[in-house]
């Protein structure tokens, strides 16, 4: 028995020894392991380096733990929605059969409707001001499209000492478009897109009003909603049909105008409500599945580094006559790494006005920028990130880097402050604090 199992594992061995044979390529396409200083070993990714591929599916998932607690609250806030509706509808008929009845009872017969005494008044097309100006240093928070609609919460944002800028959202992760109104693009109509959580027009005149800038986050080539409904513009499969990351949600094609054309769409409805800032968020190749399981039709000749910067640059040209600033949101790690998503900080620097590097502690590693544990040293880490973005953007000296701050897991006002301190130290024109669920430490904004 004991000379059978050796000779059965001697046959698998062998069989293992054949199917890594120098020359095979493994469904990871790696090359062949060598050797380095210390006695390792290194396995190098034929696409992009390992290591840092994996950092990006870290924060991804550090992403996705954020956006279910999002989710939940959003879960709260519709139901919420949903109630303040059917209570005001039926109020509305009730008031409606009250008068309905006396109008029968004071009337034998009814009278010719009154033509109106005055004209109706036309609602003016909203104009951004020319006058309006960027604040040299910009203080602010992001709110979500339910909570932007929820009664009262804005007013209270918006009446907030010392805070002058709020970003709030146009395009969600989740595909959901909102406050554009009328002004809404007909393929976010098509595909069911649209959620009337709140007026992005409205909600800017009151910001402007408090000499608040405005800032409309478009959630970019993520997109659960019009990237499941359009095949032509979604990543492909190898097989043909549409990709699917390992949370289970298409993406837009980066290499595809139809998708471009629906972002600037978006931008520009964005614009015309009078925002003064467009911020294009998930910018980037996904980094949770390898590149060999994606096809993207239409695939240009380039390196992939330059896709993205290709995008904004379209956008843009785009955006021109409508005179809103261009932002956007990147990595952390992405000025001092390369993740093989397609931010390459120098090269986005030449197209955008404002870079947000999402600078929260939790998403760095220990060890990483030489900090063994990054979370509970804030102020070192948001200083020397800052330091590796500054480094990036010599060549675009007029871009402004305005960081994403951890307002979340756990963190005080002192652990906020050390943040924001450390920023402006390091060169930024501001910050802007990220909590999905709006629970902010406001006392941040008092000095």
């Amino acid at each position: 028995m004991k000379i059978r199992a050796r000779e059965r594992i001697a046959r698998i061995r062998r069989r293992l020894g054949n199917s890594f044979t120098p020359g095979s390529s493994s469904r990871y396409n790696r090359e062949p392991a060598r050797s380095v200083a210390g006695g390792r070993n290194v396995t190098d990714d034929y696409d992009f380096r390992a290591t840092e591929r994996r950092r990006a599916r870290e924060l991804d998932e550090l992403e996705a733990r954020r956006l279910r607690a999002r989710e939940r609250q959003r879960a709260q806030l519709r139901a919420a929605h949903r109630r303040r509706r059917l209570t005001v509808l039926g109020v509305l008929g009730l008031v409606i059969g009250v008068a309905s009845g006396a109008w029968v009872w004071t009337s034998g017969k009814p009278t010719v409707a009154r033509p109106p005494v005055a004209p109706v008044k036309k609602t003016a097309p909203v104009v951004k001001p020319a006058w309006r100006t960027m604040p040299a240093i910009t203080r602010g928070i992001h709110v979500s499209e339910p909570w932007a609609g929820k009664p009262g919460f804005l007013d209270q944002v918006l009446a907030t000492p010392k805070l002058n800028l709020v970003e709030l959202d146009v395009k969600d992760e989740n595909g959901e478009v909102s406050g554009l109104g009328a002004r809404t693009p007909a393929l976010a109509k098509r595909y069911g897109a649209v959620r009337d959580y709140y007026d992005l027009a409205q909600a800017t005149r009151v910001a402007h009003e408090h000499g608040i800038w405005v800032v409309a986050r478009i959630v970019s080539f993520k997109d659960p909603i019009v990237a499941k409904a359009d095949h032509a513009i979604a990543i492909h499969e190898v097989n043909g049909s549409t990709w699917h990351d390992t949370n289970g949600v298409p993406w837009l094609n980066e290499y595809s105008p139809g998708a471009y054309a629906y972002l600037i769409s978006l931008a520009k409805a964005a614009a015309r409500a009078g925002v003064d800032e467009i911020q294009f968020d998930y910018v980037r190749f996904p980094s949770d599945r390898p590149f060999s399981t994606m096809r993207f039709v239409g695939k240009r000749k380039e390196p992939i580094n330059a896709v993205i910067p290709h995008f904004l640059a379209v956008a843009r040209a785009a955006l021109t006559p409508f005179h809103v600033k261009i932002g956007v949101d990147v990595f952390g790690l992405a000025a001092d790494h390369d993740l093989g998503i397609g931010q390459d900080i120098s090269l986005i620097g030449k197209h955008v006005d404002v870079i947000s590097p999402m600078l929260y502690p939790n998403h760095y590693t220990a060890g990483e920028l030489g900090i063994s544990d990054p979370n509970a040293d804030p102020s070192q880490t948001v200083a020397l990130s800052m330091g590796t973005f500054r480094a990036q953007l010599l060549g675009s000296p007029n871009v402004k880097i305005r960081p994403w701050l951890q307002d979340f897991g756990g963190y005080g006002l002192s652990q906020v402050r050390a943040q924001t301190n450390a920023a402006i130290q390091q060169g930024a024109s501001g910050w802007m604090l990220w909590d999905a669920a709006m629970d902010y430490n406001w006392g941040a904004f008092a000095r």
